[in-house]
């Protein structure tokens, strides 16, 4: 990580702090909690999918906050993050955020649906802390044919109430993070994984 993509978390971090004093974009009110569930998590998750050499458009279904959308487009400032979010104040702060941020990879869109022009190959990844699996689904299936297959990670270890090809849950740790606690044989937070590939597999 470079010194001026942290130097970008930290000011994601307080940005965050600031706004959610005015307008409710998460339950974490102090900058360590903020940290710890908002950055580290998608840091590390990152880190253990390799995203850095992963081409495909990432998704952040839901993303109000910014997280992790806005945390995958400071590490990964030349692959196009799509943030989606349908209220309006939450639209603002993202936009607010990837402005300051100067952040020219992140496109705030309203519909998931609305990226289909915007990406030129065939396979997007989806990823989501709040959105719940059904709903996942729901803004998911239309992305099909078009896009195949669809990933989905969702942070969390619960596991889709839908069919897909494949599902696993990945345990992930904070180890390589000097600032984190680590937890010996503990995972520190869990992302399930799913992918979906035809309409008629759903």
């Amino acid at each position: 990580m470079t010194f001026e993509q942290k130097q970008k978390l930290g000011e994601y971090e307080r940005l965050l702090l600031e706004w959610n004093s005015r307008l409710r974009l998460t339950g974490f009110v102090t900058l360590d909690a903020i940290r710890r569930n908002l950055v580290l998590e998608p840091l590390s998750a990152s880190r253990y999918f390799s995203l850095s050499s992963d081409p495909h458009p990432v998704v952040d279904l839901g993303s109000g906050n910014g997280s992790p959308g806005l945390i995958f487009a400071i590490l990964n400032p030349d692959r196009p993050v799509y943030l989606i979010e349908r209220r309006q104040k939450k639209m603002t702060f993202l936009l607010y955020a990837a402005g300051k941020l100067n952040l020219s990879n992140v496109h705030v869109l309203e519909d998931i649906s609305m990226i289909r022009p915007l990406v030129s190959g065939n396979v997007v990844d989806v990823w989501s802390k709040a959105v719940s699996w059904e709903d996942l689904l729901k803004a998911c299936t239309p992305l099909l044919p078009r896009f195949a297959p669809v990933r989905i990670r969702k942070f969390g270890e619960d596991s889709p109430s839908f069919t897909c090809s494949s599902t696993a849950v990945h345990g992930i740790t904070f180890e390589e993070f000097s600032c984190s606690e680590k937890k010996s044989g503990l995972a520190d937070f869990y992302v399930t994984e799913a992918i979906l590939t035809s309409p008629d597999r759903l």
